[in-house]
């Protein structure tokens, strides 16, 4: 009987058991190699499409939110859209962390095609909603949830396929959440002109199972068998990383610079998501279509593709070049231009101003997501990015939970909406003003700590000198001094 090729054994191979054997690696006694290429870049076209369809529906929420806040038999309020909202993308990063664990254990590719289904199925039950609260539970929690299992697996093994040309990879991979903003708002919009906005959620939960068939192309690695004394070693050093992920976590914490790090992204997520939800509603209100209403969504969309990628490039070269531009001070340049863009939204209703804010604020909006990794191993090191960024997700989760609902809030006050932008706006500026003394803090504790390594190399060379016998004072400086 012929040997069954590579191939033909992972057809019948069960996909949990194909992609947990990436992660008992060690165990097994397997080492995987990024290909930097091949199927590599097919994994790079799903995880696109992936965030096409989960970035795009979050992002262009606002569009629905803005119907449901004009359907009267449901009484949604502005603040009960802004929770619905907020917790849709708190969870999506909040839960990063366990999803991280989950997805070790069984796999990228199964957790993704979970995810996907959990999202369609809250999106579908959302057409049964008879009361406010059902949609916070609904699109909040179980939409949520399955785009939180679609979020970190879909990047991470984007990751575990390219070495050389990760970030041109996860460039492309993230472009996807541009696309889905300029898609999708347009798309809401159209399907609830013609089905309702019950029949357009029914819609989207269809077009949202399209994730399961993109994530099944996300195939494991390859395997190559090693050495079992090289399986031993690594899987002994994985055991003893394992016991020390607490600690680290703590050590990294515990640096000034990085609390003052994670609390400027706090507060300026609290901003963050306000031009998002309410630009939409806020159109409608000043007495714009439906449709050019929803257009804003795509230019903001568009403008964030081109802030990503944008700052990316500039930042790249600067460093290709060696100039002296901290990361924190470019990161602190997106900041501050965000929160004058929201601010410059009160200036006037006209629609010609909201696209000049639309275009503005998606481009530093993504300029700011682009770089916070970066800013992340400037701070604690390219060793430690999945740490530091972790927690940065965390911390900017916890603003984006709580600052819609506060912004919402403000608006059933006042019904205006020049309120709520301008608390976002204060909350974006002065996150931006708490993360400008980094790149002179940073600066200062790099000189400090050369200056204590100088020292103690210093004081290292003098107790080798003195232990080899070499006088460190000269003989007749000694005798002049006794003598006198």
């Amino acid at each position: 009987m012929p040997e069954e090729t590579s191939l033909e054994r992972e057809e019948v191979t069960p996909l949990s058991e194909q992609d947990s054997e990436i992660n008992s690696a060690n165990e097994c006694g397997v080492a995987y190699k990024a290909p930097d290429g091949g199927w590599g870049w097919v994994v790079v076209f799903s995880s696109f499409f992936i965030h096409v369809l989960m970035d795009g529906f979050t992002f262009s929420y606002g569009v629905i939110a803005a119907e449901l806040a004009l359907d009267e038999a449901m009484g949604v309020s502005r603040q009960l859209n802004g929770w619905t909202s907020s917790v849709l993308t708190g969870i999506k990063l909040g839960g990063s962390p366990l999803v991280s664990l989950v997805s070790r254990r069984f796999g990228n590719r199964p957790v993704t095609m979970v995810g996907a289904c959990v999202a369609a199925a809250g999106l579908a039950l959302s057409y049964f909603a008879v009361k406010p609260w059902v949609l916070l539970i609904s699109i909040g929690v179980i939409t949520g949830i399955g785009t939180s299992l679609m979020y970190l697996p879909s990047m991470v093994i984007v990751g575990l396929y390219f070495d050389k040309r990760r970030s041109t990879a996860m460039g492309i991979a993230f472009g996807g959440s541009g696309l889905g903003m300029f898609a999708l708002g347009p798309l809401m919009e159209y399907l609830m002109d013609v089905y309702s906005w019950r029949g357009a959620l029914l819609v989207l939960a269809g077009i949202m199972l399209n994730g399961v068939v993109f994530a099944s192309l996300m195939r494991p690695l390859p395997k190559r068998p090693r050495a079992a004394t090289e399986a031993a070693s690594s899987a002994s050093a994985e055991n003893k990383s394992s016991s020390d992920h607490l600690s680290r976590l703590k050590t990294l914490l515990s640096d000034r610079n990085f609390q003052l790090f994670l609390l400027s992204q706090l507060v300026f997520d609290f901003g963050f998501d306000t031009p998002f939800l309410y630009a939409p509603d806020r159109a409608r209100k000043a007495g714009h279509s439906g449709l050019l209403a929803a257009l804003l969504i795509s230019i903001m969309g568009a403008s964030n593709v081109a802030g990503r990628f944008g700052f990316g490039f500039v930042l790249d070269r600067l460093a290709r070049c060696k100039c002296a531009v901290d990361k924190t001070a470019m990161q602190g340049v997106t900041m501050l231009g965000a929160g004058l863009a929201a601010l410059g939204a009160v200036l006037s209703e006209s629609y010609v101003v909201m696209v000049a804010h639309g275009v503005a604020y998606g481009l530093f909006i993504g300029g700011f997501i682009s770089v916070t990794p970066a800013v992340c191993a400037h701070l604690l090191g390219p060793e430690n990015l999945s740490y530091s960024y972790g927690v940065t997700l965390l911390c900017q989760s916890v603003g984006v939970v709580l600052g819609p609902p506060l912004t919402g809030a403000i608006f059933d006050a006042t019904r205006s909406f020049d309120a709520s932008y301008l608390t976002a706006a204060a909350f974006m500026l002065i996150g931006s003003f708490i993360v400008m003394p980094l790149p002179w803090l940073v600066k200062q504790q790099r000189a400090t700590a050369e200056a204590a390594t100088a020292a103690k190399a210093t004081a290292a060379a003098a107790a080798a000198a003195v232990d080899g016998g070499v006088p460190l004072i000269d003989s007749t400086l000694v005798e002049l001094n006794t003598s006198a």
